[in-house]
C-alpha cells in the first residue's frame, strides 16, 4: 500500500455543500455588513439580489426586482464568491 492509499483510507472525510443563509449566518453577517458600511463599502443592487431585513430576532430574506424602495433598512445577502472578492480587496487595502 502506498502512502497516498494509507492517507486516503485513514483520513476522515470533510463534508462540503453549497453555502446557504440561515438565521444564525444572517445575524452574524448583519454585524459584518455594518462594519463594512462604516469603512465605505457600498452595495450596488441589481434585480435578483437577495436581501434580509431584521424583525426582532428573525431575519426575513427576499429578492428584489425593480423595487429599490424595499431596500430601506436591509442588508445585502451576497453569495460566497462576492464575499471572497470583498475579503481579497480588503486584504489588499490592509497591506498599504
Amino acid at each position: 500500500m502506498t502512502v497516498t492509499e494509507v492517507a486516503w483510507a485513514t483520513t476522515p472525510r470533510t463534508g462540503f455543500r453549497n453555502f446557504s443563509w440561515t438565521q444564525e449566518t444572517m445575524k452574524e453577517w448583519d454585524k459584518v455588513w455594518e462594519a463594512l458600511w462604516k469603512i465605505g463599502i457600498k452595495w450596488e443592487w441589481q434585480n435578483g439580489d437577495w436581501y434580509a431585513r431584521r424583525y426582532g430576532d428573525v431575519y426575513n430574506k427576499y429578492m428584489v426586482h425593480n423595487d429599490a424602495t424595499r431596500l430601506d433598512m436591509t442588508i445585502p445577502m451576497p453569495g460566497r464568491k462576492v464575499i471572497l472578492e470583498m475579503h481579497r480587496n480588503l486584504s489588499i487595502i490592509r497591506q498599504y
